[in-house]
């Protein structure tokens, strides 16, 4: 009979030598682990520290996004296939095998990604063509702390662009600021230019900051380094479905300041000395057992 699979705090405790058990060294941060330390520290030590490494699991918002996001890449690189492999992309590329058999998942996101790229939405990537796509991960010290990321997609702009799908599962609406729009009605395939959003523009700092965080920092390494000295042009390609049925593509495109690089850089470096110092655990937790700690992951503390 199979033995029951423990889980990772379970098999911490069940160690026959739990003084064996020593904590994970961090190599380097990432945007994900920063905004998770700054967040929810105990979640962070589970997620990078505990001695036990957790498993990861995608959930049905996450796989749509990666669909979405790499049945584009792979329509893109069939345009240029001098520079792209179309092997490194596809609907299912990045996708957990608990969703492969996902119909609707799957219909949808192949057709919003052909409407996307084939539309007015995508246009611009004729303009501005891809130069990087799901580039290779690379380690860069940016202010002495070295950072780990890939490139999601880089144009001759040159420019970093994200694609976001929101709203699979929730029914979300864009973030706001956009600097265009379009309604796309997937049952008809009509699409309507809805223009610039009614409030007008507003940074991305100020609307959805983690955004803001993680397109720099890709930014950085686009540039193999903080580069202080100029601002960082980054885009955001929003796709999101509202309860009307219609799928709503929006498009962000900003020049992020040198102050807010500046932040950046800082916070990096924040989070690389409470590591160093065994800071990372709030002071009124640590000496707490693993397991009751367990029971606060979930807990919001910002320092």
């Amino acid at each position: 009979m199979a033995s029951k699979k423990l889980n990772p705090i379970e098999a911490a405790l069940a160690a026959p030598d739990k003084s064996a058990l020593k904590n994970r060294t961090v190599q380097y941060l990432s945007p994900s682990s920063v905004l998770c330390m700054e967040k929810t520290p105990v979640e962070f030590f589970f997620r990078y520290l505990s001695p036990v490494k957790p498993a990861f699991e995608q959930t049905r918002p996450m796989a749509y996004g990666s669909a979405f996001d790499m049945r584009v890449k792979e329509l893109l690189a069939l345009r240029d296939q001098k520079r792209f492999k179309v092997a490194n992309y596809g609907l299912l590329k990045a996708v957990d095998k608990a969703y492969h058999r996902d119909i609707e998942m799957k219909r949808m996101c192949n057709l919003l990604a052909q409407e996307y790229v084939e539309g007015p939405a995508g246009a611009h990537l004729k303009k501005f063509k891809p130069v990087i796509m799901e580039g290779t991960p690379a380690i860069v010290s940016i202010g002495k702390v070295p950072i780990y990321g890939k490139v999601d997609v880089q144009t001759d702009e040159p420019r970093i662009l994200d694609f976001k799908v929101s709203g699979s599962c929730s029914q979300a609406y864009p973030v706001v600021g956009y600097v265009d729009s379009w309604h796309f009605d997937p049952k008809t395939g009509d699409w309507e230019q809805m223009g610039e959003h009614k409030g007008g523009f507003k940074s991305i700092i100020d609307t959805h900051e983690d955004w803001a965080f993680q397109l720099t920092t890709y930014d950085m390494i686009r540039t193999k380094g903080a580069c202080l000295n100029r601002k960082s042009p980054i885009g955001i390609d929003q796709v999101s479905f509202h309860p009307n049925g219609k799928i709503a593509f929006t498009h962000l495109r900003e020049e992020i300041p040198t102050s807010f690089k500046k932040d950046v850089v800082a916070r990096y470096q924040k989070a690389w000395r409470r590591i160093a110092r065994g800071e990372v655990i709030p002071v009124e937790l640590r000496g707490m057992p693993v397991d009751q700690l367990d029971l606060l992951r979930g807990q919001i503390r910002k320092w």
